[in-house]
């Protein structure tokens, strides 16, 4: 009976892992959307052919710039998958070998899952345990997923997760059990594949500098450890000073050396700089609570496992290992500081649960010799099926990819490339004749250097290149006359933009009017202009209405309707850079058919109802975007424009302040909550509303002027 009981319960335990890694792989499973993996491409076919790159020579702007390539080896994977799907094809398409690198993708994120419930699937390896408290410690380490889904991107972070949890799990199993018997040189014993893991590591991750990182850590907080411990854990210290020594000249064997070595600190120098801040330039860097538009659902379950993972350090208090518990904090921290860290801090939060199995059993046999005398088979089970709940009601919006977009992300689940993200027209003219000096935004950087032997002003690369460098592609983002006489300056001989973001709408605006570039390739992806107008040459409106109209015609051959809609979304922006106000709406209605739900359809077609001064058309639609997508503080404030307009002055207010709460810096939102409470006979809730919307810009002589009424009245 107690043999059967155990089998089963180890049945329960392996149900609810495979549910875990079920989950893993439906959230790696997604269309390649990110923008560094082409650079990578191009720098690992350089390697292959036997060109180690020293400098910068990808770029125009600072080609002799001493370049540190820290991810060598990550290249080198990503350009050996990449030649293997090319295979014989001379001139494969970039969705071929996307597809490569999405699965590539998801056996990383499988072999990071496999690693992190390593210690509940082998118990005795990290302590006492039972297939009950597994179980259950599984499902809540799918919280963690929560977080750590915005980081399962082909990139080298994702290698270094997984070396992350292999240094941690040998270091706690040195700090426990040392070397034993065996030698130093012996791979089997924890403290010598500690540097092992290392060197590994910084092949393919600047990240590796981790690692002596959490051995320094784990060397001040043994001894504290071991009294907490009752003196029971050797202390280990000749021990860990000989395994970070390792560590440190292991972070040396890499191709970069000495600069390898100090490549982590030179990197962390970049941001905060007095020149420019590129926590502007690139969402990722953004605090996790400073950014609109994105990460609903993921900002509540950053708070409910920063919750759950405190509760848990305070109700185990002090049995939970000290140096899981500070890297937690360390994480959480991290992740609010930027979203870049928001994976590592899923990655902290399993790690600490972990350390739970010997709590679980504990709490086990309680119950077993309480009077409820309750069974380790139903516990088990009861995990289990809480699991494997949690896989199948995640996987619904997931493959329907109703949580991609409610997330406001451009991903979408299943192979390929993600619609109207890579200016694929652009690269084909570009692979025929490259450009030695292509300005190319950070969105379209990379792809055209993965595909072609351009040159660009600046890619992806922060630390590639220097302030002014910033500062200048910052300029020219700006638009506007200084912003084309920045452009003059750099010297570009053409000039490619991705417009998914929109950030760069106003500059292509811009060069579609200034008579001295010249539009050559157009479709969903993006633009390409050549240097050089001609006087009667080709109809550029015409040229991008022919654009939105193939992508509208790839949009109705399109399957999956979010994909349909992202197409449709981008042939409107195609139509309306034409001045084609008809195609647009059409474009955008097409897109709302395809996926009522899709934030940025909504939006956008309310927004050109707006410009019409349809506004009850329009007002249902943007409130509409932000029930799809809580976060678009853009579309709460313009329902309440709309609400305004109509003269429903009462839930205009409301609407105004639904923005604030997401963006509460947002200028608009308090100005027009200002005169919304105005109209309410609320003479102070106006005054509030403008005195803030005053401390962000304070050259509103208009506004000043309305306050200092109303102060006087």
């Amino acid at each position: 009976m107690h043999s059967r009981m155990k089998a089963s319960g180890r049945i329960c335990l392996a149900a609810s892992c495979l549910a875990f890694c079920g989950l893993v792989v439906l959230f790696s499973h997604h269309t390649l959307s990110d923008l560094d993996i082409w650079f990578h491409w191009r720098a690992g076919q350089d390697i292959l052919a036997g060109e180690f790159p020293r400098t910068n020579h990808y770029s125009f702007s600072e080609p002799d710039r001493p370049w540190t390539n820290h991810e060598w080896l990550f290249q080198v994977l990503v350009a050996g998958i990449g030649r293997a799907a090319q295979g014989q094809d001379p001139a494969p398409s970039p969705e071929k070998v996307a597809e490569a690198w999405n699965a590539l993708r998801t056996f990383l994120a499988l072999i990071l899952a496999l690693v992190i419930l390593r210690p509940v699937v082998f118990p005795a390896q990290s302590g006492r345990g039972s297939p009950g408290s597994g179980a259950w410690l599984v499902a809540v380490m799918l919280a963690g997923l929560g977080t750590l889904w915005t980081r399962l991107t082909l990139r080298p972070e994702l290698v270094s997760s997984i070396l992350l949890v292999l240094v941690l799990d040998d270091l706690e199993d040195y700090l426990r059990r040392g070397n034993g018997s065996r030698p130093w040189w012996d791979p089997r014993g924890a403290g010598t594949r500690i540097p092992l893991w290392t060197c590994l590591w910084a092949q393919f991750h600047g990240f590796a500098a981790l690692a002596p990182v959490l051995v320094l850590a784990a060397g001040i907080l043994n001894p504290l450890q071991r009294r907490i411990d009752g003196r029971s854990r050797p202390g280990r210290g000749r021990g860990l000073v000989l395994v970070g020594g390792a560590t440190l000249v292991a972070l040396l064997l890499t191709p970069g050396g000495i600069q390898g070595f100090l490549y982590p600190l030179q990197a962390a120098g970049q941001f905060g700089s007095d020149r420019v801040d590129l926590r502007d330039t690139i969402s990722e860097l953004v605090p996790l609570f400073s950014s609109p538009n994105s990460l609903h659902a993921t900002l509540g379950w950053y708070l409910a496992a920063l919750g759950g993972g405190l509760v848990w350090l305070l109700a185990t208090w002090p049995r939970v290992p000290l140096l899981r518990a500070v890297l937690f904090c360390l994480a959480a921290w991290a992740a609010l500081m930027t979203q870049r860290s928001l994976g590592m801090f899923g990655l902290a939060f399993m790690i600490l649960w972990r350390s739970g199995l010997p709590e679980g059993s504990r709490l086990l046999g309680r119950l077993r010799a309480s009077p409820l005398s309750v069974r380790g088979t139903p516990v088990a089970a009861a995990g289990a099926a809480v699991c494997l709940g949690a896989a199948v009601l995640a996987s619904v919006p997931l493959v329907s990819d109703g949580f991609y977009l409610g997330e406001g992300v451009a991903r979408r689940f299943g192979s390929g490339l993600t619609p109207a993200q890579q200016p694929v027209a652009a690269m084909e003219v570009l692979a025929g004749r490259p450009s030695d000096r292509l300005f190319a935004n950070i969105d379209a950087a990379g792809f055209v250097l993965g595909n072609t032997d351009s040159r660009v002003f600046v890619d992806g690369r922060t630390e590639a290149y220097s302030d002014r460098t910033w500062s200048r592609y910052l300029a020219v983002k700006q638009a506007g006359p200084s912003g084309l006489r920045e452009l003059a300056a750099a010297g570009p001989g053409a000039v490619c933009l991705a417009l998914a973001g929109g950030s760069f709408k106003p500059l292509a605006r811009d060069l579609l009017a200034d008579g001295s570039w010249r539009l050559v390739a157009a479709d969903a992806g993006g633009i390409l202009w050549y240097e050089g107008g001609e006087p009667g040459h080709q109809d550029e409106p015409g040229m991008l209405r022919a654009a939105g109209r193939k992508a509208l015609t790839d949009a109705g051959a399109e399957t999956r309707p979010a994909r349909r809609a992202d197409l449709a979304v981008a042939a409107a922006g195609l139509f309306q850079l034409a001045g084609d106000d008809g195609g647009r709406l059409e474009a955008l209605r097409r897109a709302v058919e395809a996926r009522g739900d899709h934030p940025l359809a909504l939006h956008n077609l309310g927004n050109a109802l707006m410009e019409r001064l349809e506004f009850r058309q329009a007002g249902p639609l943007f409130e509409a975007a932000v029930a799809a997508n809580p976060r678009l503080a853009g579309s709460a404030l313009n329902a309440g424009v709309c609400r305004l307009q109509l003269e429903e002055h009462e839930r205009a207010a409301e609407w105004f302040e639904r923005a604030l709460d997401i963006d509460g810096e947002s200028f608009q939102a308090w100005a027009n909550l200002a005169a919304a409470r105005l109209a309410l006979q609320d003479e102070d809730g106006a005054v509030a509303a403008l005195e803030r919307a005053l401390a962000i810009r304070p050259g509103e002589e208009r506004l000043r002027s309305r306050l200092e009424q109303l102060r006087r009245r």
